[in-house]
C-alpha cells in the first residue's frame, strides 16, 4: 500500500505542475479528487474542536483545496498537502461565507 500512496503523491505533483502550466476545469477537479481524503481527515478534525457542523467544515476544506491548487505555485518548493488545510476556519464561530472569502 505504501507504494500506491507514493504513486498518488508523485502522480498528484505531476498533475499540480501541469495544471500549473495549463490551468483547467477539468484537471483542478481532477486533484481535488485525489486530495478528497485529505479534506476529510482536516474537517474530521476540526468537527471535535469547534461547533461548526461537519458538513459545512468539509465544504470549506473543499473551497481551501481549490484555492490552494489554483495558487500553488510548484517553483516556490512549498508541499502541496501543507496548503489546504490553512483554509479551514480556526475560531467556532467563523462562518462559512467568511471562510470563502480569505
Amino acid at each position: 500500500m505504501a507504494a500506491t500512496q507514493s504513486g498518488i503523491h508523485s502522480d498528484g505533483m505531476e498533475l499540480l505542475i501541469f495544471y500549473h502550466r495549463n490551468p483547467n476545469i477539468a484537471l483542478r477537479n481532477q486533484l481535488v479528487e485525489l486530495h478528497v481524503g485529505l479534506v476529510r481527515k482536516i474537517a474530521h478534525q476540526f468537527s471535535h474542536q469547534c461547533a461548526e457542523p461537519y458538513e459545512d467544515l468539509e465544504q470549506i476544506g473543499y473551497f481551501g483545496l481549490i484555492r490552494a491548487i489554483e495558487r500553488f505555485d510548484p517553483n516556490q518548493g512549498y508541499a502541496f498537502r501543507r496548503l489546504p488545510g490553512k483554509r479551514l476556519p480556526t475560531r467556532p464561530k467563523l462562518k462559512l461565507s467568511d471562510a470563502i472569502k480569505n
